[in-house]
């Protein structure tokens, strides 16, 4: 081979290793939790609640520990047109960022950029809505219960007392002038879902995934979510899971899939999510 011709194929390779970050995919955002957040009026923005979005991606951080704090040059996030503070970034592509201040009332779109340039963009993802009486509606189903009011019973699955909080506090009540844990869950009620963190796994061993739902009315969600897994060429069974009861479902899922930073993402019927943390398949 000649001297040129070598060189031309060297200068070619290095073009294309530096290009390398056009031909990769976008960071697909996974899931927006919680999707709706209230805005509190005169009050500080302290009081909104963050949001978590999960990323088909892997974020290189610094953390300092002297600090106390994460910092990254890898993402960036828009709510709206407004740039939202990255407050942690998760190694697995998950990112916690605040609401900005001047955003108001209504749908937003949430975008992410990465440093080399991709981006993603999930269109009315989040949702704002007016501060209800001072309290916040993401709390995942924590009501107040009027004086003599019974609590429902205790959960048979933490076996716990009214003292180490195995209670679930609005499991079965029927709040005053709201509805009941019978009344058909709508739009707003459930404004996401949290999984119990995941080690790893082997592919095709089962193993149990533990689902809570968010929102004001978490405890009497009862329905079915769907199930998928960010990697494209595996697949995860079942496909649903659920139903729940009084917001919490565990059950054994598979994963068909090898590769690290895998996650799970749930879904219910009016599109709020849930996603895992990443974890590996052996």
């Amino acid at each position: 081979m000649s001297l040129g011709r070598a060189t031309a194929l060297l200068v070619a390779a290095l073009f294309y290793a530096c290009d390398s970050s056009t031909s990769l995919p976008a960071p697909d955002i996974l899931s927006v939790t919680p999707n709706q957040v209230a805005v509190p009026r005169e009050v500080p923005v302290e009081l909104r609640s963050p949001v978590r979005v999960s990323l088909d991606a892997v974020i290189p951080v610094r953390v300092d520990y002297g600090e106390e704090q994460v910092r990254t040059d890898a993402a960036r996030v828009w709510i709206g047109s407004e740039e939202a503070a990255v407050q942690w970034v998760e190694q697995d592509g998950t990112l916690t960022v605040g609401v900005p201040e001047v955003l108001d009332m209504g749908s937003y779109d949430v975008r992410v950029a990465l440093s080399d340039g991709r981006e993603s963009t999930r269109s009315s993802v989040l949702r704002l809505i007016p501060w209800d009486d001072g309290r916040q509606v993401t709390d995942a189903g924590t009501v107040d219960i009027p004086d003599g009011e019974d609590a429902g019973p205790l959960s048979e699955l933490d076996g716990g007392s009214p003292e180490d909080g195995g209670t679930s506090l609005d499991a079965g009540v029927k709040v005053p002038d709201g509805p009941g844990p019978d009344d058909p869950i709508l739009p707003g009620d459930i404004t996401g879902f949290e999984l119990d963190e995941l080690g790893d796994q082997e592919r095709g061993v089962p193993f149990l995934v533990t689902v809570h739902a968010m929102g004001p009315r978490a405890a009497h969600f009862q329905d079915s979510v769907e199930l998928t897994v960010n990697k494209q060429n595996g697949g995860v069974s079942p496909l649903k899971l659920g139903p729940f009861d009084y917001g919490l479902c565990v059950q054994l899922v598979t994963v068909d899939a090898q590769g690290g930073n895998v996650k799970l993402t749930v879904t219910d019927a009016y599109g709020s999510q849930g996603t895992s943390n990443g974890f590996k398949v052996k």
